[in-house]
Parts: C-alpha cells; structure tokens; sequence
C-alpha cells in the first residue's frame, strides 16, 4: 500500500497540475511542462522539452536501461475549456471531504500525477532496472496532437520504441449483476471522414424531394437505415469470454455496442435554404472496427447512396488498431488489479474516441484504474462536461496499481 508520505505528494502533484490551466484552445502548455521538468529534475531524472511551435512543448524523460522492452507511460497535458456553472472553480482543485474538483482530474492529469510518481518512485528505490521506463506528456490531445503525439511521431519517431504503454481512455468500473468490470482499453477504431452533397444535375421531378432539401433528406433517409454487422476482433472475444455475452447492463450494453460495430455518423450542420450561394454539404464521420477494408467502406457507401441523388465523397483513412492480450505487461496489470481490488475483472475495450494511442499501436493500453466510488456511467458524465472530478480513494489506488505493474515487470523491489 501507499504510505501516507506517497499519498500526500501525489495529491499535491494532482491538484499543481490542475491548478495550471492548459486549456485547448486556445492552447498552451507551458506551465505544466515546466512543472513536470522541475519535479523530475529535482529527483535526478533527466528531462527534456521536443516543440513543434512555441507554447506547445512536450516533456520527454527516461529512467533505466537495459535490453527488455521499455514501458512508455503517456498522457496529455491539455484539458478542454471548462464553461458551465460548477460546483468548485474548475482551476482551483478544491479538495471537498476527499473529492478533488477540477479540470483534468479524470482527462488525463489524473494519469499524469500517477505516472511522474511512478517514475519518481522507482528512481528513489534505488534499484536497478531491466529497462527503459519512458514518460511523455504532451500537448495538443483535444485538438487533434498536431503540436503533441503527431510530431512527436512525425519528426522524433526515435522517443516512441516497441514496448509496452500506458496511456488513457479506460481503468473505469461498471457493474453487472454482482459482478464488478474494470475497462482497460486495447484499440481503436479507424475513421474515415466523408461529405456528402446533392447532385443538382439529375431530375428529380417536381414537388419538395426534387429540391436541394429533399436530396438532403433522401441521403439523411439512407444514413439511418445503415446497420452495421457485428464484427470481432481479440479485445471483444476477449470481452464476450467474460461477460458470459451478457449485456443486462445499459452502459454495459452500449460498451459492446460501440466495440463490436462500425458506426456511421452525421455531423453537426445549419442549413438555410433561401441562401442559394450556401454550400450544401453533409460531413460524416465513420468509425469503424479494426479490420474493415477500404473496399469494404467503398462497398457500403454505394450501397446507402449509389442511387440517391447525391455524391459521397470518401476522405482519407485513418486505421484504427487492436493489441496483445497474451504478454507480461498485461497480465501484470491483470494481476496487480486483482490483488489490490479482489473480484473485479478487467474488462478489454476499444476506446471511445480517439487518443494518442492511435500514434504509437503497440501493446497500447488505457487504463487509469479507479475504483467504484466513481463508476463508469458516471464518469461519462464528466468528461469534457462540468464537475469534473476524482476521489483521493481512486486517485491512490490507481497510482499503486501503475507502480506495482512497473516494478514488478522490471523486477524491482520494494
């Protein structure tokens, strides 16, 4: 278990963290990287900034050495604007009867504090490691990481070698029956953008479906009549295998849901039809199961609008990813989790949205842990919304659970 020494500093490096605002936009980080290089190098870990622009850097530092594949501990160190009516300030932290306050607390400088102390803590044990243990915290994971993990890939491929990852996007519980799950994600859709715009250049006869309107509504009719197909890839065989295929959970239910078919989405859009010089366009987006062909995306769009009057404009793929669930790391994570929280099984998931995940695609695994005090349905609530906020309880237990899974990997000590 943490002491109350480790527990004391971890909280504090949490509510430093949120208490500089990284918001995105409008976009600088600044304040936090330099945090995060201050308090490593202060325990004689070397660290370094990589910025593609100004104001945007990225915090690079490693521990260790030896031949084993390395353990990359990553998050993103900006947080979405906080606007609405909270509870506490969201930039503040406000401890209230062990609940901190704030943004970032669960997106993702909660991960961030468990990571740097993680690192931290082993420098201190002084033992030696197999391995490299990498940190990187970077910008720009709101608004697509042009300025974080893409350059970082882009341009300094050399930081990101084969190993195993830590990152975001799970470590959540749910509950099904008397049975408790905590997601650890292992993949990712892919995604494809597309637009679609009516064909002014074939009739359509008379009357309000002859009309731009109309062209708009047939391809809007099409849209929603697609059902994608079950497809299965190792995470959600591995998810069924638990489950027992039972989903009497709702949030349980649309967690399969969302990882085990394609999903084709309307976004966002205003349209006034007595603007004749308006640009009548409808952006889609397509995420779809790892595994899924382009010709097989091309198929589909055929199908839902080969003939409706309107173009389908197909965007560039971006490949989502699956990863190993037969490794040490893995089961390590398994193992700790099991020991410090008997009974709750870790649940494989693919991840909601995107992350920076997507960057690196080997043996990439969310996972955050936090205990039931702040279960999965609820904290889907929070995210990117008001009142965003994490437990003292869950903050250490997830912390304990990273550092455990590290030092029992390189076969550190205690």
């Amino acid at each position: 278990m943490l002491d109350q020494k480790k527990k004391a500093e971890l909280l504090k490096v949490l509510q430093d963290l949120i208490r500089l605002n990284s918001s995105n936009p409008p976009g600088d980080e600044t304040g936090v990287a330099e945090y995060i290089v201050n308090l490593l190098e202060k325990e004689g870990i070397p660290a370094r900034l990589y910025c593609k622009v100004p104001n945007r850097p990225n915090v690079y530092a490693e521990l260790g050495d030896g031949m084993q594949p390395p353990v990359l501990l990553i998050s993103h160190i900006d947080v979405v604007p906080a606007p609405g009516d909270w509870k506490h300030p969201p930039f503040e932290a406000v401890n209230d009867n062990g609940t901190i306050y704030g943004r970032g607390t669960i997106d993702t400088k909660h991960l961030t504090a468990m990571e740097i102390m993680s690192m931290i803590w082993l420098k201190r044990s002084g033992f030696p490691l197999d391995r490299k243990i990498i940190l990187l915290a970077t910008a720009d994971e709101e608004n697509g990481s042009a300025y974080g993990m893409e350059f970082i890939a882009q341009e300094h491929p050399e930081l990101l070698p084969n190993g195993y990852v830590i990152s975001e996007g799970g470590g959540f519980v749910l509950t099904q029956g008397d049975q408790k799950y905590r997601t650890c994600t292992c993949g990712e859709k892919g995604r494809c953008e597309m637009k679609v715009t009516p064909d002014t250049g074939v009739s359509c006869g008379a009357g309000p479906w002859g009309s731009v309107a109309g062209r708009l509504l047939e391809a809007m009719e099409a849209i929603s009549a697609y059902t994608p197909e079950t497809r299965i890839t190792p995470p959600t065989e591995v998810f069924a295998r638990i489950t027992g295929g039972k989903t009497e959970d709702k949030t349980m239910r649309n967690l399969w849901e969302y990882s085990s078919k394609s999903c084709l989405a309307v976004n966002a859009y205003a349209f006034d039809f007595r603007k004749p010089e308006q640009q009548y366009t409808l952006n889609l987006s397509y995420q779809y199961v790892d595994g899924t062909t382009e010709e097989e995306i091309r198929s589909m769009t055929e199908e839902l609008f080969g003939s409706k009057p309107v173009f389908c404009e197909m965007g560039a793929l971006s490949e989502g990813y699956t990863c190993d669930l037969d490794n040490p790391f893995f089961q390590k994570l398994c193992e700790i989790t099991e020991q410090l929280d008997p009974g709750t099984k870790v649940l494989p998931m693919v991840a909601l949205g995107r992350t920076d995940g997507r960057f690196i695609r080997h043996n990439v695994y969310g996972y955050s842990p936090l205990l039931d005090d702040l279960p999965f349905a609820q904290v889907l609530k929070m995210v990117h919304q008001c009142n965003e906020c994490i437990t003292e309880a869950s903050l250490y237990f997830g912390a304990e659970v990273i550092y455990n899974a590290i030092r029992e990997t390189v076969n550190a000590a205690l």
